[in-house]
């Protein structure tokens, strides 16, 4: 909400107002006098007509006719920047005026009529409507994220990183998941503004933010009966969820909350809190649950003489006149400014009592959601970039990354092309495949035979269950015998296709974990050991500071002590025999000391 000074607040208040318009189109000014009384409208809203929901990308709207009396260029009026600025008198002696900016608009379609040109424009959240890239992931914190899709969709990013860590999940990790119904980038703020919980809209400024519900946010003003010239109506109930339904990927549901206290919100399959350990998506969903569990607002709709001061999620109190007793609050989610005519403001919602269930449009698009992520094949595919050299040792030929979401079986196809070149002295030679999934090797191990020195091409098949939903990695290996083989850059490509396959590309990078601990000190070790040993030296042997003396279960090396090493075998060891009495090893005692002598 514009706060305006006192003076502008006093101003506002008052049931006759002077105002006054003005604006540009690009760089050509105008004022009120170049506009069709009655024509210009702004509306906006972050929430459907029904109900009152969080995540909402809904984009603002300026009507208006300029009359002819205005020079413009007779060019195309498609995509030129309309700005507004509103200005109220606060002091009719000096004819001083108190102005603020309204909004920024592009022109999306303009007709010329018998009064002018009748334009009608869209702010910047039109420009989201741009094809997100099949293998686009969204990943890191919310600022970095919203900044990185503002970037690329070339509207400007109206908050800092300390507002947006300040959002419920605002300071968590975010990762979309794939599959999910996402194809534009506007479809991945909406996702974005229900995990912070709320919405996404544009400001006076012409910039993106986002702005969360909160029930226990105090009103931002009070608006009594002599302000709502035209009248109000306002519900009998409130808003009141006690529980949220989540989908997640692999078709179950969590409830967050409690069953039959208050309604049930259905939150769909938001892809931002599909990731992690079940307890990091539980946080996320608690955070949304939170907000939603807030909302305590009754559904109103008022008609004021004022200036465009409110703004979407704006927290109103209404006092008075046709309310009894107790005021209602209520949350701005729909606005239109009329030129000349005022605000007309609306909060939405149902009854608790018809809120249980997921409505006829819910249900469908989540039966449509599953069934495509059910029913999807995806190709993951790889081609080598480098020359590949098979020997003897086996060599990777293919490699690639994916991600299921359910359990599923994959297919492999590979074809690779091989100049071979067989040993000196030998007829024929073989290639054999080794298959790995996960690091983990496949018994299948396909071997061919080939008899010359040409080129040869390679297929191979596998298909194989996947159990585990999550990461997993298919690696496919080559050893020659008899001869060597050469595979060019390009030549060894290989297809992975399946159900329930993430659409990107699983990450392929690696982390490393380091830690410094010191070294541990043993005061004492005395392990004991069952069973008998005998050492035999043969002739010419010696014995050297790195033996190993080596007991049934213990192997015991000798190094790092002086010339004469002392060693104590804590074992039963009963008996040395040696050959002839002369090779270095003397017992002491026959039991547990033996003492070697180096020379």
């Amino acid at each position: 909400m514009y706060q305006g000074s006192a003076a502008f607040i006093t101003a506002n208040d008052k049931s006759i107002q002077k105002h006054r318009v003005r604006g540009s189109i690009d760089n050509i000014p105008f004022t009120g006098s170049n506009i069709l009384a009655g024509s210009m409208t702004i509306t906006n809203q972050c929430s459907d007509n029904t109900d009152m929901k969080i995540g909402a990308v809904f984009v603002g709207k300026l009507t208006m006719t300029f009359l002819k009396n205005l020079s413009v260029t007779p060019t195309s009026w498609k995509g030129r920047k309309i700005s507004i600025v509103f200005g109220l008198c606060i002091n009719e002696e000096s004819n001083t005026y108190e102005e603020f900016d309204v909004g920024q608009y592009y022109v999306s379609e303009a007709n010329i009529t018998a009064d002018g040109v009748s334009i009608v424009a869209y702010d910047a959240m039109a420009n989201f409507d741009q094809k997100l890239p099949t293998d686009f992931i969204a990943s890191g914190y919310f600022g970095d994220i919203v900044r990185s899709v503002c970037s690329t969709c070339d509207v400007a990013f109206g908050m800092t990183d300390q507002e947006c860590r300040a959002l419920p999940n605002g300071s968590q990790l975010l990762g979309s998941y794939t599959p999910n119904d996402c194809t534009t980038y506007r479809d991945l703020l909406y996702w974005l503004s229900q995990t912070v919980g709320g919405f996404a809209t544009i400001n006076r400024l012409g910039k993106l933010v986002f702005r969360t519900y909160s029930g226990r946010s105090a009103a931002a003003v009070t608006i009594g009966p002599s302000k709502r010239v035209q009248g109000a109506s306002f519900s009998d109930f409130e808003t009141d969820f006690g529980s949220c339904v989540f989908e997640n990927a692999d078709g179950t549901s969590q409830r967050i909350g409690a069953m039959g206290v208050g309604a049930t919100y259905f939150i769909g399959m938001n892809p931002f809190v599909q990731y992690g350990t079940p307890e990091a998506r539980t946080l996320l969903r608690t955070n949304i649950f939170d907000v939603v569990y807030s909302l305590e607002f009754t559904p109103f709709k008022v008609e004021l003489m004022s200036a465009p001061v409110f703004e979407l999620g704006d927290v109103i109190s209404f006092t008075g006149g046709i309310i009894d007793g107790t005021p209602k609050k209520g949350i701005v989610q729909s606005v239109t400014w009329q030129m000349n005519k005022g605000m007309i403001l609306s909060g939405f919602g149902q009854n608790p009592a018809f809120q249980n269930v997921q409505s006829a449009s819910e249900k469908s698009s989540s039966a449509a959601r599953k069934s495509e992520q059910v029913s999807e094949i995806i190709y993951r595919d790889y081609v080598n970039l480098v020359p590949i050299s098979v020997t003897s040792d086996p060599v990777k030929v293919v490699d690639i990354y994916f991600t299921t979401n359910k359990v599923t079986d994959v297919e492999m196809w590979h074809e690779i092309q091989l100049q071979t070149l067989r040993s000196s002295g030998s007829d024929q030679m073989t290639v054999q495949a080794v298959y790995t999934m996960d690091n983990i090797e496949i018994a299948r191990k396909p071997i061919e035979t080939f008899d010359d020195d040409a080129f040869h091409l390679l297929d191979l098949h596998y298909y194989t269950p996947v159990e585990e939903i999550g990461s997993h990695r298919w690696e496919v290996f080559l050893v020659a015998s008899g001869g060597t083989a050469a595979i060019r850059s390009n030549d060894a490509i290989a297809v992975l296709k399946g159900q329930g396959i993430s659409k990107a590309d699983g990450w392929t990078g690696v982390i490393i974990l380091e830690d410094d601990f010191d070294q541990p000190h043993y005061d004492y070790i005395a392990p004991e050991f069952t069973g008998e040993a005998t050492v035999n030296l043969h002739e010419n042997d010696n014995i050297s500071a790195a033996d190993l003396f080596v007991l049934p279960e213990m192997t015991m090396s000798v190094e790092g002590f002086g010339a004469v090493p002392n060693v104590t075998l804590y074992t039963p060891t009963k008996q040395i025999v040696t050959e002839d009495k002369e090779f270095n090893i003397v017992t002491e005692d026959g039991i547990y000391n033996i003492v070697g002598e180096i020379e």
